[in-house]
């Protein structure tokens, strides 16, 4: 079982990656986790795929992920990555540090290439070739081993801003709401929101924060858009208020 992850959105690049899956790996049953992750951005991006594994890819799926604004220059290496029984391939640009911050994982910055490559498009031309050579038993020597972390990148645990913005408007932050009472507000948009467990416990237009389905803060309007209301954007500043 494969996984994507792209910024690649509904134009013609998800459906040529998914066509080189299937080149390589006919049999692979593919799900696309998500399409449109914040675009050019890994930071937000780490936060989201973290987010989006959080209940745990079956045992042995790949997953594909790809958010490289840098594709071409290799300033970012290839990385494959395993963790919890699963694999991960992708650029080394942030994109996997949230995930491998969770638990013990081997990462290799594996030196094969294919021999025909684009500069452009490393996710079909590099990316799923290496994932079918993964499946198919092929590992990274020792030698390849990757550092545990890029040091350069001390992203925080939880990323109080906005993250993604979903097809209703709904904005999701980068802080767990396991860590938040239900007595909690926060300042987003230049509005104090307060909590409501589900939207139909606000009233139509008005806005809040809950807990999602992935477990992170997320801001909403009942009926409406938290993005257009609030006038979010990814990026934009999430404040735990004091009580």
């Amino acid at each position: 079982m494969i996984f994507l992850f792209t910024d690649y959105g509904s134009g013609p690049y998800q459906g040529q990656l998914e066509s080189a899956v299937r080149r390589h790996r006919p049999d692979a049953r593919i799900i696309h986790l998500c399409t449109n992750a914040p675009r050019c951005n890994p930071r937000a991006a780490a936060y989201l795929l973290s987010a989006c594994c959080a209940y745990r890819l079956p045992a042995e799926a790949l997953l594909i992920g790809i958010v490289d604004p840098g594709v071409g220059t290799w300033e970012d290496p290839p990385l494959v990555l395993r963790l919890e029984q699963r694999w991960y391939v992708g650029p080394d640009n942030g994109l996997f540090d949230i995930l491998r911050r969770r638990d013990r994982q081997q990462a290799w910055h594996p030196a094969w290439r294919p021999d025909n490559i684009s500069p452009s498009f490393h996710g079909r031309d590099l990316y799923a070739p290496l994932a079918a050579r993964i499946l198919d038993g092929w590992r990274p020597p020792e030698t390849e081993r990757a550092p545990a972390r890029h040091e350069q990148r001390r992203w925080p645990d939880e990323l109080p801003e906005i993250i993604y913005l979903d097809h209703f408007g709904n904005a999701l932050s980068g802080l767990q709401a396991r860590h938040y009472s239900k007595v909690q507000r926060f300042l987003a948009g230049n509005r104090i929101l307060r909590y409501a467990d589900t939207f139909g416990g606000a009233q139509p237009g008005a806005a809040f924060w809950h807990t999602n389905s992935a477990g992170l803060v997320e801001f909403s309007v009942n009926q409406g858009s938290a993005a257009a209301t609030l006038a979010l954007e990814i990026g934009a500043p999430v404040t735990p208020l004091p009580a």
